[in-house]
Protein backbone atom coordinates (compact mmCIF):
# COMPACT_ATOMS: atom_id res chain seq x y z
CA UNK A 1 0.00 0.00 0.00
CA UNK A 2 1.39 3.63 -1.05
CA UNK A 3 2.52 5.44 1.97
CA UNK A 4 4.24 8.38 3.28
CA UNK A 5 7.40 7.81 3.93
CA UNK A 6 8.95 8.12 7.37
CA UNK A 7 12.17 7.63 8.96
CA UNK A 8 12.69 4.28 10.88
CA UNK A 9 12.25 4.78 14.22
CA UNK A 10 13.81 1.88 16.04
CA UNK A 11 13.45 0.78 19.82
CA UNK A 12 17.06 1.74 21.26
CA UNK A 13 17.79 2.60 25.08
CA UNK A 14 20.71 2.97 27.11
CA UNK A 15 21.68 -0.10 28.64
CA UNK A 16 22.73 -0.15 32.49
CA UNK A 17 25.33 -3.07 32.85
CA UNK A 18 24.02 -6.43 33.68
CA UNK A 19 24.35 -8.93 36.06
CA UNK A 20 26.67 -12.37 35.45
CA UNK A 21 24.84 -15.40 34.34
CA UNK A 22 24.47 -17.77 31.51
CA UNK A 23 21.92 -17.89 28.50
CA UNK A 24 19.02 -20.35 28.37
CA UNK A 25 20.35 -22.33 25.79
CA UNK A 26 20.03 -25.92 27.24
CA UNK A 27 16.50 -25.72 26.58
CA UNK A 28 15.20 -27.23 23.38
CA UNK A 29 14.12 -24.46 20.92
CA UNK A 30 11.91 -25.17 17.69
CA UNK A 31 10.52 -22.40 15.31
CA UNK A 32 8.20 -22.50 12.64
CA UNK A 33 8.19 -19.37 10.16
CA UNK A 34 6.53 -19.15 7.19
CA UNK A 35 6.61 -15.90 4.87
CA UNK A 36 3.97 -15.75 1.80
CA UNK A 37 4.30 -13.50 -0.40
CA UNK A 38 3.55 -14.28 -3.93
CA UNK A 39 -0.14 -15.04 -3.41
CA UNK A 40 -0.77 -15.15 -7.28
CA UNK A 41 2.40 -17.75 -7.59
CA UNK A 42 4.05 -15.92 -10.87
CA UNK A 43 7.36 -16.36 -9.32
CA UNK A 44 7.61 -12.28 -9.24
CA UNK A 45 6.40 -9.84 -6.23
CA UNK A 46 4.10 -6.97 -7.95
CA UNK A 47 2.95 -4.30 -5.55
CA UNK A 48 2.01 -1.93 -8.21
CA UNK A 49 -1.89 -0.76 -8.50
CA UNK A 50 -1.85 -2.58 -11.66
CA UNK A 51 -0.62 -5.72 -10.19
CA UNK A 52 -3.30 -5.74 -7.54
CA UNK A 53 -5.79 -4.91 -9.79
CA UNK A 54 -4.91 -8.12 -12.02
CA UNK A 55 -4.96 -10.53 -8.77
CA UNK A 56 -8.38 -8.97 -8.09
CA UNK A 57 -9.55 -9.92 -11.40
CA UNK A 58 -8.45 -13.49 -11.21
CA UNK A 59 -9.33 -13.96 -7.69
CA UNK A 60 -5.91 -13.85 -5.87
CA UNK A 61 -4.43 -12.12 -3.35
CA UNK A 62 -2.63 -9.20 -3.94
CA UNK A 63 1.36 -9.32 -3.36
CA UNK A 64 3.19 -8.24 -0.26
CA UNK A 65 6.45 -6.44 -0.61
CA UNK A 66 8.02 -7.52 2.29
CA UNK A 67 7.06 -10.41 3.53
CA UNK A 68 10.00 -12.81 2.44
CA UNK A 69 12.41 -10.45 4.09
CA UNK A 70 10.35 -10.24 7.13
CA UNK A 71 10.09 -14.01 7.84
CA UNK A 72 14.14 -14.23 6.28
CA UNK A 73 15.45 -12.03 8.99
CA UNK A 74 13.43 -13.72 12.18
CA UNK A 75 14.44 -16.93 10.88
CA UNK A 76 17.96 -15.77 11.04
CA UNK A 77 17.31 -13.89 14.29
CA UNK A 78 16.12 -17.19 15.99
CA UNK A 79 18.86 -18.72 14.36
CA UNK A 80 21.77 -16.76 16.52
CA UNK A 81 19.47 -17.51 19.25
CA UNK A 82 20.18 -21.48 19.29
CA UNK A 83 16.20 -21.95 17.43
CA UNK A 84 15.56 -25.02 15.38
CA UNK A 85 14.44 -23.48 11.93
CA UNK A 86 14.46 -26.39 9.62
CA UNK A 87 10.74 -25.64 9.63
CA UNK A 88 10.91 -22.38 7.31
CA UNK A 89 8.52 -21.82 4.14
CA UNK A 90 8.20 -19.42 1.72
CA UNK A 91 4.88 -18.69 -0.48
CA UNK A 92 3.48 -21.49 1.61
CA UNK A 93 0.45 -22.96 -0.37
CA UNK A 94 -2.73 -24.57 1.85
CA UNK A 95 -0.86 -27.98 1.25
CA UNK A 96 2.35 -26.91 2.41
CA UNK A 97 1.01 -25.23 5.09
CA UNK A 98 -0.99 -27.70 6.58
CA UNK A 99 2.21 -30.66 5.83
CA UNK A 100 4.49 -27.98 7.76
CA UNK A 101 1.90 -27.62 11.06
CA UNK A 102 1.53 -31.40 11.06
CA UNK A 103 5.26 -32.39 11.30
CA UNK A 104 6.12 -28.92 13.82
CA UNK A 105 3.67 -30.77 15.86
CA UNK A 106 5.05 -33.99 16.06
CA UNK A 107 8.89 -32.08 16.80
CA UNK A 108 6.74 -29.95 19.56
CA UNK A 109 5.34 -33.34 21.13
CA UNK A 110 8.91 -34.47 20.54
CA UNK A 111 10.47 -31.96 22.54
CA UNK A 112 8.36 -31.96 25.72
CA UNK A 113 6.46 -29.39 27.77
CA UNK A 114 9.71 -27.21 29.07
CA UNK A 115 10.61 -26.70 25.50
CA UNK A 116 10.02 -22.95 23.67
CA UNK A 117 8.44 -23.04 20.95
CA UNK A 118 8.18 -19.82 18.67
CA UNK A 119 5.79 -19.67 15.54
CA UNK A 120 6.38 -16.57 13.15
CA UNK A 121 3.92 -15.82 10.24
CA UNK A 122 4.02 -12.96 7.90
CA UNK A 123 1.62 -12.49 5.23
CA UNK A 124 -2.18 -12.29 4.63
CA UNK A 125 -4.16 -13.04 7.61
CA UNK A 126 -8.22 -12.08 8.16
CA UNK A 127 -11.10 -12.73 10.65
CA UNK A 128 -14.81 -13.65 10.11
CA UNK A 129 -16.68 -13.06 13.07
CA UNK A 130 -13.81 -13.51 15.24
CA UNK A 131 -12.42 -16.60 13.37
CA UNK A 132 -9.23 -16.03 11.96
CA UNK A 133 -7.44 -17.88 9.08
CA UNK A 134 -3.68 -17.62 7.63
CA UNK A 135 -4.15 -17.36 3.89
CA UNK A 136 -1.38 -19.46 1.58
CA UNK A 137 -0.22 -18.59 -1.17
CA UNK A 138 -2.16 -19.21 -4.35
CA UNK A 139 -5.37 -18.98 -2.55
CA UNK A 140 -7.92 -17.97 -4.83
CA UNK A 141 -11.71 -17.16 -4.82
CA UNK A 142 -13.44 -16.00 -8.09
CA UNK A 143 -16.41 -14.38 -8.07
CA UNK A 144 -17.76 -14.92 -4.11
CA UNK A 145 -20.04 -12.39 -3.02
CA UNK A 146 -19.09 -11.97 0.73
CA UNK A 147 -21.72 -9.11 1.08
CA UNK A 148 -24.48 -11.64 0.61
CA UNK A 149 -22.91 -14.47 2.88
CA UNK A 150 -23.95 -15.36 6.26
CA UNK A 151 -20.66 -15.46 8.21
CA UNK A 152 -21.21 -19.51 8.57
CA UNK A 153 -21.15 -18.98 5.15
CA UNK A 154 -18.01 -17.24 4.87
CA UNK A 155 -16.03 -19.59 6.84
CA UNK A 156 -17.29 -22.85 5.58
CA UNK A 157 -15.62 -21.06 2.18
CA UNK A 158 -12.64 -19.52 3.56
CA UNK A 159 -12.06 -23.57 5.00
CA UNK A 160 -11.53 -24.72 1.76
CA UNK A 161 -8.56 -22.40 0.61
CA UNK A 162 -7.26 -21.15 3.76
CA UNK A 163 -5.60 -22.21 7.03
CA UNK A 164 -7.87 -21.39 9.98
CA UNK A 165 -6.00 -20.91 13.41
CA UNK A 166 -7.30 -23.42 15.42
CA UNK A 167 -4.93 -25.88 12.88
CA UNK A 168 -2.49 -23.95 14.62
CA UNK A 169 -3.41 -24.27 18.12
CA UNK A 170 -4.37 -27.94 17.62
CA UNK A 171 -0.74 -28.59 16.90
CA UNK A 172 0.54 -26.65 20.62
CA UNK A 173 0.83 -28.34 23.78
CA UNK A 174 0.63 -26.41 27.48
CA UNK A 175 3.79 -25.58 28.51
CA UNK A 176 5.79 -25.74 31.94
CA UNK A 177 8.64 -24.66 33.58
CA UNK A 178 10.60 -22.49 31.75
CA UNK A 179 8.74 -23.33 28.86
CA UNK A 180 6.52 -21.00 26.20
CA UNK A 181 4.81 -21.07 23.24
CA UNK A 182 5.25 -17.86 21.40
CA UNK A 183 3.12 -17.36 18.34
CA UNK A 184 3.33 -13.94 16.27
CA UNK A 185 1.15 -12.62 13.89
CA UNK A 186 2.59 -9.45 11.48
CA UNK A 187 -0.57 -10.40 9.12
CA UNK A 188 -3.48 -8.40 10.34
CA UNK A 189 -4.71 -6.96 6.62
CA UNK A 190 -8.11 -6.54 5.39
CA UNK A 191 -9.91 -9.13 4.13
CA UNK A 192 -9.34 -8.24 0.29
CA UNK A 193 -12.05 -10.51 -0.84
CA UNK A 194 -14.58 -8.53 0.61
CA UNK A 195 -13.73 -4.86 -0.47
CA UNK A 196 -17.30 -3.92 -0.05
CA UNK A 197 -16.84 -4.86 4.39
CA UNK A 198 -13.22 -3.07 4.82
CA UNK A 199 -13.25 -1.30 8.29
CA UNK A 200 -16.64 -1.66 8.48
CA UNK A 201 -17.63 -3.63 12.38
CA UNK A 202 -14.83 -5.95 12.34
CA UNK A 203 -16.22 -8.89 9.99
CA UNK A 204 -13.39 -8.47 7.94
CA UNK A 205 -11.02 -6.29 9.19
CA UNK A 206 -7.63 -7.21 10.53
CA UNK A 207 -7.46 -10.17 13.15
CA UNK A 208 -9.81 -11.29 15.98
CA UNK A 209 -8.42 -11.45 19.58
CA UNK A 210 -7.04 -14.79 20.12
CA UNK A 211 -7.14 -16.98 23.38
CA UNK A 212 -6.43 -20.64 23.18
CA UNK A 213 -6.28 -21.43 26.93
CA UNK A 214 -3.07 -22.94 26.45
CA UNK A 215 -0.67 -22.86 29.53
CA UNK A 216 2.38 -20.13 29.27
CA UNK A 217 0.72 -18.83 25.55
CA UNK A 218 1.91 -15.56 23.96
CA UNK A 219 0.35 -14.55 21.08
CA UNK A 220 1.28 -11.35 19.61
CA UNK A 221 -0.52 -9.20 17.23
CA UNK A 222 1.27 -6.33 14.67
CA UNK A 223 -1.86 -4.38 15.70
CA UNK A 224 -4.77 -4.27 17.93
CA UNK A 225 -7.71 -6.86 17.26
CA UNK A 226 -10.09 -5.30 14.84
CA UNK A 227 -7.40 -3.05 12.73
CA UNK A 228 -5.41 -3.57 9.91
CA UNK A 229 -1.07 -3.18 10.14
CA UNK A 230 0.78 -1.76 7.88
CA UNK A 231 2.86 -3.67 5.13
CA UNK A 232 5.64 -0.81 5.17
CA UNK A 233 6.62 0.95 1.30
CA UNK A 234 8.36 -0.62 -0.91
CA UNK A 235 11.37 0.84 -0.17
CA UNK A 236 11.76 -0.57 3.30
CA UNK A 237 12.91 -4.22 3.99
CA UNK A 238 10.66 -4.70 6.67
CA UNK A 239 7.13 -3.72 7.74
CA UNK A 240 7.24 -1.79 10.88
CA UNK A 241 6.03 -4.45 13.20
CA UNK A 242 9.25 -6.83 11.80
CA UNK A 243 11.06 -4.46 11.57
CA UNK A 244 10.91 -3.49 15.44
CA UNK A 245 11.32 -6.74 16.72
CA UNK A 246 13.82 -7.85 14.62
CA UNK A 247 15.50 -4.88 16.46
CA UNK A 248 14.77 -6.64 19.78
CA UNK A 249 14.37 -9.77 19.88
CA UNK A 250 18.15 -10.70 20.42
CA UNK A 251 18.42 -8.48 23.26
CA UNK A 252 19.92 -9.88 26.54
CA UNK A 253 18.16 -9.22 30.18
CA UNK A 254 14.76 -8.29 28.47
CA UNK A 255 11.89 -11.16 29.20
CA UNK A 256 9.20 -11.34 26.75
CA UNK A 257 6.82 -8.72 28.35
CA UNK A 258 9.13 -6.19 28.10
CA UNK A 259 10.86 -6.92 24.50
CA UNK A 260 7.50 -7.19 23.09
CA UNK A 261 6.62 -3.57 24.97
CA UNK A 262 9.40 -2.05 23.25
CA UNK A 263 8.31 -3.44 19.82
CA UNK A 264 4.96 -1.96 20.09
CA UNK A 265 6.34 1.56 21.50
CA UNK A 266 9.04 1.48 18.52
CA UNK A 267 5.73 0.69 15.81
CA UNK A 268 3.32 3.24 17.36
CA UNK A 269 5.98 5.67 17.32
CA UNK A 270 7.15 5.36 14.00
CA UNK A 271 3.35 5.12 12.77
CA UNK A 272 1.78 7.65 14.39
CA UNK A 273 2.18 10.22 11.44
CA UNK A 274 0.81 8.09 8.77
CA UNK A 275 -2.06 7.84 6.65
CA UNK A 276 -4.36 5.72 8.85
CA UNK A 277 -2.89 6.73 12.19
CA UNK A 278 -0.62 4.94 14.51
CA UNK A 279 -0.35 1.21 14.86
CA UNK A 280 -0.27 -0.58 17.97
CA UNK A 281 0.43 -3.71 18.33
CA UNK A 282 -1.03 -6.42 20.69
CA UNK A 283 -0.05 -9.45 22.80
CA UNK A 284 -2.48 -11.59 24.81
CA UNK A 285 -0.95 -13.90 27.40
CA UNK A 286 -1.23 -16.94 29.31
CA UNK A 287 1.07 -17.39 32.80
CA UNK A 288 4.05 -16.69 31.08
CA UNK A 289 7.36 -17.10 32.27
CA UNK A 290 10.08 -15.01 32.64
CA UNK A 291 11.92 -15.46 29.72
CA UNK A 292 15.01 -13.86 28.10
CA UNK A 293 15.63 -15.15 24.53
CA UNK A 294 18.87 -13.97 24.51
CA UNK A 295 19.55 -14.53 28.03
CA UNK A 296 18.73 -12.94 31.37
CA UNK A 297 21.27 -11.91 33.27
CA UNK A 298 24.36 -12.50 30.93
CA UNK A 299 26.81 -10.02 31.01
CA UNK A 300 27.96 -9.24 27.31
CA UNK A 301 31.84 -11.00 27.56
CA UNK A 302 33.26 -7.96 25.58
CA UNK A 303 32.94 -5.51 27.96
CA UNK A 304 35.92 -4.65 30.08
CA UNK A 305 34.88 -5.20 33.96
CA UNK A 306 34.23 -2.21 35.93
CA UNK A 307 35.40 -0.31 38.92
CA UNK A 308 33.71 -0.71 42.42
CA UNK A 309 30.92 2.12 41.92
CA UNK A 310 31.22 2.75 38.13
CA UNK A 311 27.91 2.37 35.51
CA UNK A 312 28.32 1.62 31.95
CA UNK A 313 25.99 2.85 30.01
CA UNK A 314 26.21 1.22 26.68
CA UNK A 315 24.29 2.12 23.49
CA UNK A 316 23.97 -1.08 22.50
CA UNK A 317 20.91 -2.01 20.61
CA UNK A 318 20.99 -3.66 17.70
CA UNK A 319 19.64 -2.22 14.61
CA UNK A 320 19.45 -3.73 10.95
CA UNK A 321 21.69 -1.80 8.35
CA UNK A 322 19.22 0.80 7.82
CA UNK A 323 20.63 3.63 5.03
CA UNK A 324 22.34 6.54 6.99
CA UNK A 325 18.89 9.19 6.83
CA UNK A 326 17.09 6.61 9.27
CA UNK A 327 18.66 7.18 12.52
CA UNK A 328 17.27 6.91 16.23
CA UNK A 329 16.98 10.40 18.48
CA UNK A 330 18.89 9.71 21.15
CA UNK A 331 18.15 12.25 23.79
CA UNK A 332 14.71 10.76 24.82
CA UNK A 333 16.88 7.69 25.79
CA UNK A 334 19.58 9.42 27.12
CA UNK A 335 16.79 11.11 29.62
CA UNK A 336 15.57 7.81 31.05
CA UNK A 337 19.08 7.24 32.45
CA UNK A 338 21.44 9.38 34.80
CA UNK A 339 22.05 11.48 31.62
CA UNK A 340 20.50 14.10 30.06
CA UNK A 341 21.82 15.72 26.79
CA UNK A 342 21.42 19.00 24.73
CA UNK A 343 22.71 20.72 21.62
CA UNK A 344 24.60 23.42 21.25
CA UNK A 345 23.01 27.19 20.38
CA UNK A 346 25.25 27.54 17.97
CA UNK A 347 24.69 24.14 15.97
CA UNK A 348 22.68 24.32 13.08
CA UNK A 349 18.80 23.82 13.79
CA UNK A 350 18.08 20.67 12.80
CA UNK A 351 21.45 19.18 14.27
CA UNK A 352 19.81 16.10 16.24
CA UNK A 353 21.91 13.77 18.89
CA UNK A 354 21.56 9.99 17.66
CA UNK A 355 21.90 6.85 17.84
CA UNK A 356 23.20 5.32 15.03
CA UNK A 357 24.21 1.41 13.88
CA UNK A 358 27.87 1.06 12.42
CA UNK A 359 26.05 -0.81 9.33
CA UNK A 360 23.68 1.13 8.69
CA UNK A 361 26.26 4.53 8.74
CA UNK A 362 28.92 3.15 6.35
CA UNK A 363 27.74 -0.71 5.47
CA UNK A 364 30.18 -1.71 8.17
CA UNK A 365 33.15 0.08 6.14
CA UNK A 366 33.68 3.09 8.36
CA UNK A 367 33.66 1.40 11.89
CA UNK A 368 35.81 -1.89 13.89
CA UNK A 369 33.25 -3.22 16.24
CA UNK A 370 34.38 -3.06 19.72
CA UNK A 371 31.70 -2.72 22.36
CA UNK A 372 28.42 -2.62 20.55
CA UNK A 373 28.70 -1.45 16.92
CA UNK A 374 26.26 1.05 18.00
CA UNK A 375 27.45 5.01 18.47
CA UNK A 376 25.84 8.36 19.89
CA UNK A 377 26.86 11.08 17.15
CA UNK A 378 25.54 14.38 15.98
CA UNK A 379 24.67 14.46 12.15
CA UNK A 380 23.04 17.07 10.07
CA UNK A 381 25.83 19.72 10.99
CA UNK A 382 26.90 20.70 7.57
CA UNK A 383 30.00 21.00 8.15
CA UNK A 384 30.34 23.38 10.38
CA UNK A 385 31.57 23.12 14.11
CA UNK A 386 29.37 21.36 16.67
CA UNK A 387 29.02 20.31 19.91
CA UNK A 388 26.91 18.54 22.24
CA UNK A 389 26.82 18.15 26.09
CA UNK A 390 26.21 15.44 28.16
CA UNK A 391 24.80 16.53 31.83
CA UNK A 392 24.63 14.36 34.60
CA UNK A 393 21.62 14.28 37.95
CA UNK A 394 24.59 13.67 40.53
CA UNK A 395 28.07 14.88 40.80
CA UNK A 396 30.80 12.24 38.82
CA UNK A 397 34.40 11.27 40.21
CA UNK A 398 35.07 10.53 36.66
CA UNK A 399 33.49 9.72 33.14
CA UNK A 400 34.77 7.49 30.75
CA UNK A 401 34.19 7.19 27.29
CA UNK A 402 35.28 4.91 24.21
CA UNK A 403 35.81 6.49 20.72
CA UNK A 404 35.13 3.41 17.96
CA UNK A 405 38.00 2.27 16.30
CA UNK A 406 37.92 2.78 12.70
CA UNK A 407 38.80 1.12 9.12
CA UNK A 408 42.15 2.48 8.02
CA UNK A 409 41.72 5.47 5.53
CA UNK A 410 42.83 3.29 2.88
CA UNK A 411 39.74 0.74 3.27
CA UNK A 412 36.77 3.25 4.29
CA UNK A 413 38.06 6.43 2.30
CA UNK A 414 36.50 8.29 5.56
CA UNK A 415 38.28 10.49 7.87
CA UNK A 416 36.69 12.29 11.12
CA UNK A 417 37.04 15.08 12.52
CA UNK A 418 39.23 16.97 15.33
CA UNK A 419 37.25 16.60 18.84
CA UNK A 420 37.82 18.20 22.43
CA UNK A 421 35.79 17.08 25.58
CA UNK A 422 35.35 19.04 28.34
CA UNK A 423 34.75 18.17 31.87
CA UNK A 424 32.54 20.69 33.63
CA UNK A 425 31.65 21.62 36.83
CA UNK A 426 28.08 22.53 38.89
CA UNK A 427 28.34 26.26 37.53
CA UNK A 428 30.11 25.14 33.95
CA UNK A 429 33.34 25.75 35.26
CA UNK A 430 35.98 23.88 32.39
CA UNK A 431 38.33 21.47 34.81
CA UNK A 432 40.20 18.12 32.37
CA UNK A 433 39.76 18.24 28.81
CA UNK A 434 40.52 15.31 26.13
CA UNK A 435 40.63 15.65 22.65
CA UNK A 436 41.94 14.34 19.48
CA UNK A 437 43.00 15.63 16.27
CA UNK A 438 41.66 14.27 12.85
CA UNK A 439 42.41 10.96 12.00
CA UNK A 440 41.29 7.88 9.76
CA UNK A 441 42.00 4.97 12.14
CA UNK A 442 42.75 3.47 15.68
CA UNK A 443 46.04 1.60 16.10
CA UNK A 444 44.61 0.51 20.04
CA UNK A 445 42.77 -0.05 22.58
CA UNK A 446 44.03 2.98 24.99
CA UNK A 447 43.88 5.44 22.06
CA UNK A 448 40.11 4.89 22.05
CA UNK A 449 39.43 5.33 25.58
CA UNK A 450 39.35 8.37 27.54
CA UNK A 451 38.63 9.67 31.11
CA UNK A 452 38.03 12.60 32.16
CA UNK A 453 38.50 13.28 36.37
CA UNK A 454 37.54 15.64 38.76
CA UNK A 455 40.11 18.29 40.37
CA UNK A 456 40.55 17.23 43.92
CA UNK A 457 38.92 19.37 46.28
CA UNK A 458 36.03 19.66 43.48
CA UNK A 459 32.39 19.39 43.40
CA UNK A 460 32.71 16.69 41.07
CA UNK A 461 31.87 16.34 37.17
CA UNK A 462 28.20 17.35 36.35
CA UNK A 463 28.47 17.60 32.81
CA UNK A 464 30.92 16.66 29.69
CA UNK A 465 30.63 19.24 26.44
CA UNK A 466 32.04 17.66 23.16
CA UNK A 467 33.06 19.83 20.75
CA UNK A 468 34.32 19.14 17.09
CA UNK A 469 35.87 20.81 14.48
CA UNK A 470 34.88 19.86 10.52
CA UNK A 471 38.07 19.38 8.05
CA UNK A 472 37.06 19.01 4.27
CA UNK A 473 36.36 15.34 3.51
CA UNK A 474 35.18 14.34 7.29
CA UNK A 475 32.67 11.97 7.47
CA UNK A 476 31.11 12.93 10.51
CA UNK A 477 30.93 16.47 11.94
CA UNK A 478 31.24 15.68 15.68
CA UNK A 479 32.93 12.80 18.01
CA UNK A 480 31.38 9.73 17.92
CA UNK A 481 30.93 7.34 21.60
CA UNK A 482 30.18 4.11 21.63
CA UNK A 483 30.40 3.39 25.44
CA UNK A 484 30.42 6.05 28.59
CA UNK A 485 31.56 4.70 32.02
CA UNK A 486 30.49 7.01 34.68
CA UNK A 487 31.31 6.59 38.37
CA UNK A 488 29.10 8.70 40.75
CA UNK A 489 31.39 10.87 43.18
Amino acid sequence: MAMKWAARILAACVVLAAGMGSAQTSVKRLALIIGNADYNLDQRIDVSDAGEATSQRTGHLPDLANSLNDARDIRDALARLNFDVSNYRENATRVDMITMLDAFGRKVQAAGPEAIVFVYYSGHGMQIEGENFLLPAGARLEGADFSQMSASAMQAVLSGVATPMTLLRAQLRPRSGDGVNIIVLDACRNNPWDPARRGQGGRGRGLADQNWGLGQTLIAFSTEPGNTAYDGDPGDRNSPYTMALKADIATANVDLFNMFNGVSRAVEQRTRAWRDGAQRPWINSVTVPQVCLAGCGRANPRLPSLAAGQVRLDFSRGEDGAAPRHVVAAEPYLKAAPVSVTVSARAPQDSVIVFQNNLGAYGGRALKPTISENFLTQINTDNVPSSFTLRFDRPMKSVTFLIPALWAAGDSGVTFPEWTATALGAAGEEYEKSSDGIRASYDNAAEQRHTLSAPAGSNGIFAVRFDSYSRRFAAFETVLIEEIIVEPK
